[in-house]
């Protein structure tokens, strides 16, 4: 299967592409990626789909429109304008999407514009429309920057908004969610990104979750972990000062939060939280130092709230965050 460069068409099995532009190969000579100057229908499982073909050049991000896996499976889609797909979790408007090379969709995003100086994320939130989707805890109605699914249509994980939380059940509890969450392909929560402070029990005690540097760039990794029968993984703290004895000597090392100049001003000083993982026996910390402590040998106290974290924003009165 080639391309007659003549006439610009490529034969796949969701159609014949026709106004092809910048197209690159793999090395057998199939199309892994390509842009377009004319209209095409791509005919797919999940319905007829029109390839991005124009660049209006304010909010259009400038990218290849689609891509293949060397199989001739779709691997990304960009869309000419929002098209309406059908998940087992609902309907969603989406102008973004990737798939599996087993041709199952992997991601969808909503929106796809370009954040610069003239268009701002502000201006891409706008745009943005609440999402209604059926989940296990019930139906959920918010504005999603991304969703990622299982091979099988399960939802893998969300990504909101920075200006979105929402709730969720964790063991015996509510959550309040910030970014992201995801899940086990059975619908358990796997992690998530507490939206303030969260008290939990841990084998070491009670420590307060929380990720003051969180970014929320996808909903797949968070600060808050847990295996799949509910108990607590791993977990991120901002603020809690962890003093460790020793059984045998009754040394003491304490672990905690610490500051480092910030990467962004240079006068300023940004928290490095520590996390902890709960491994059988025994617990690791993650600091300036990696510690691996087993239970049996060591007692630990937990200081709540002992670190003051600093924020870099310098505007909390006006800023809708939730990390204030």
């Amino acid at each position: 299967m080639g391309i007659d460069k003549a006439i610009e068409m490529y034969e796949t099995q969701y159609g014949c592409l026709t106004g092809i532009t910048t197209p690159d190969y793999y090395k057998n000579g199939k199309l892994m990626e390509c842009s377009f100057e004319a209209k095409n229908i791509l005919h797919t499982p999940y319905g007829d789909f029109i390839p991005q073909y124009t660049n209006e050049g304010t909010r259009k991000k400038y990218i290849k429109s689609l891509s293949f896996y060397e199989n001739g499976n779709l691997r990304r889609l960009a869309l000419e304008e929002q098209t309406l797909i059908h998940t087992t979790a609902g309907e969603i408007q989406a102008e973004l999407v990737t798939f599996y090379d087993s041709g199952e969709i992997k991601r969808i995003f909503p929106l796809n514009g370009k954040i610069t100086g003239f268009w701002t994320e502000e201006n891409e939130y706008g745009l943005a429309q609440p999402i209604t989707l059926k989940m296990d805890q019930g139906y959920v109605e918010k504005k999603f920057i991304s969703l990622h699914y299982y091979r099988n249509g399960n939802i893998k994980s969300l990504t909101l908004w920075p200006k979105e939380t929402m709730s969720v059940p964790a063991g015996d509890i509510k959550i309040k969610v910030r970014f992201g969450i995801a899940f086990y392909p059975e619908g358990n929560t796997k992690s998530l990104e507490p939206a303030y402070p969260l008290f939990r029990n841990t084998p070491i005690g009670k420590i307060a979750c929380f990720d003051m540097n969180a970014n929320g760039i996808n909903g797949d990794m968070n600060s808050l972990n847990f295996n799949e029968d509910g108990s607590i993984k791993s977990l991120i703290t901002s603020t809690d000062r962890i003093k460790i004895r020793n059984r045998k000597d009754n040394s003491i090392e304490i672990i905690e939060p610490y500051f480092k100049i910030s990467l962004i001003n240079d006068s300023e000083e940004d928290i490095v939280p520590i996390k902890i993982e709960f491994i059988d026996k025994g617990c690791i910390l993650y600091g300036k130092n990696i510690y691996t402590y087993v239970y049996k040998d060591y007692e630990f106290e937990i200081e709540n709230m002992a670190v003051t974290p600093k924020s870099s924003c310098s505007d909390c009165a006006s800023c809708k965050s939730t990390c204030g």
